[in-house]
């Protein structure tokens, strides 16, 4: 569950600002448009060509519709063809059409996956033939190619997420996440969709001038799968920072022909009305010792007791650092001898880590500093 809550940090701090949406009907607006536009068909990756246009890069499908991949759908045939996408980075065009096209030509060489296969299916110009990938494009005036997958891969729409996103947020009053370093918490793109809604209005609970709210995170297109999470953060949506508290409920379904049969929005409303309406006394006890408990009575003898943890991201100086950090939150997190502060001083330095292995590293980091509480 843990890797839910490393989604949300990650896409608060990487989405472009013509991916960040002010409000629930805007971004399903959004989605609805690119759905319209949207079209799917199968193919086979041997009789697909890449042609170097200048610069860019068209790929040709059997029945001569060019496309123009996105940088995501260019990932997917490099991977298509067993190739590296930091070896492709460093060719031209010329070169990377040249490469994906024997890479495309041996596709018909090797066995198919009949795991996605469809066999005998009409493509687009009616011929019959064996299929191996789908692709997937966005026909907004330039045939951008977004993805390619395996021939039996379901589409889940973005406007099937937002759609129940819109359904909760009337349910229960919720509000997008607050807004942090310019983001809020509606991302949607080419490729995937995520929203972090929240009670905004209404604190769980407030400890040491930093406010705790339930949030809801609704995400499609992360993996091929589409998820539900109910969680604690803090109040300026900077970290999730009660680690052991931090979801209280969860679902996540692969992309399939059934999908809607397992994500039932009865089902989800039921237990988020359960988990809005729980008491917080775990938490209340957990937070008022990790708020109150002085961890050392001055600066040295707190870089002693990380130290003593013998964690690899708690060195003298990184430790030494984080409680300078600490004093200047002091405002957001009240004492900085304590866990509560110092384990979000950690759980935020792990935020901007750019990738999910060292924001999970932090993490866990945090984690220890904050079981010193109990």
């Amino acid at each position: 569950m843990a890797d839910n809550s490393l989604k949300l940090q990650g896409e608060f701090y990487k989405r472009k600002a013509d991916e960040i949406y002010s409000s629930v009907a805007e971004l399903h607006a959004y989605n609805v448009a690119k759905m319209q536009k949207t079209r799917q068909q199968t193919a086979n990756l041997a009789e697909l060509v890449a042609i170097a246009d200048g610069e860019n890069l068209l790929i040709k499908n059997a029945s001569g519709k060019e496309f123009e991949p996105s940088n995501f759908a260019y990932s997917k045939l490099v991977q298509a063809v067993g190739g590296s996408m930091p070896w492709f980075d460093k060719l031209d065009a010329s070169m990377i059409a040249k490469n994906l096209n024997y890479g495309f030509k041996a596709c018909v060489k090797q066995p198919l996956n009949n795991d996605k296969l469809e066999p005998w299916q009409l493509d687009e110009s009616g011929r019959i033939v064996d299929t191996n990938c789908k692709l997937i494009s966005l026909e907004n005036g330039s045939n951008e190619l977004i993805n390619v997958t395996g021939a039996r891969y379901n589409l889940v729409f973005d406007a099937q997420l937002s759609e129940l996103g819109l359904k909760l947020e009337e349910k229960f009053g919720l509000l997008p996440a607050p807004a942090n370093k310019g983001h809020h918490g509606l991302y949607a793109s080419d490729r995937d969709c995520f929203l972090f809604l929240s009670t905004l209005d209404k604190p769980v609970l407030t400890f040491a001038n930093s406010p705790i709210y339930r949030g809801v995170m609704l995400w499609n297109g992360f993996d091929s799968t589409l998820g539900v999470s109910l969680f604690l953060l803090s109040g300026v949506c900077s970290n999730y920072s009660i680690h052991q508290f931090t979801e209280k409920y969860s679902i996540e379904a692969r992309h399939s022909a059934k999908l809607w049969e397992k994500v039932k929005f009865n089902d989800i409303a039921e237990n988020l009305a359960k988990a809005f309406d729980a008491d917080t006394q775990i938490e209340q006890k957990f937070l008022t010792a990790a708020t109150t408990v002085e961890l050392a009575q001055d600066d040295e003898g707190l870089v002693e007791v990380m130290l003593s943890l013998r964690d690899p991201l708690l060195g003298k100086k990184a430790s030494e650092r984080i409680i300078e950090l600490a004093k200047e939150s002091e405002g957001i997190y009240g004492n900085p001898r304590t866990p509560w502060s110092i384990g979000n001083v950690v759980t935020e330095i792990g935020r901007d880590r750019p990738f999910a292995s060292a924001r999970r590293a932090y993490m866990q980091t945090a984690q220890r500093i904050f079981d010193l509480a109990a």
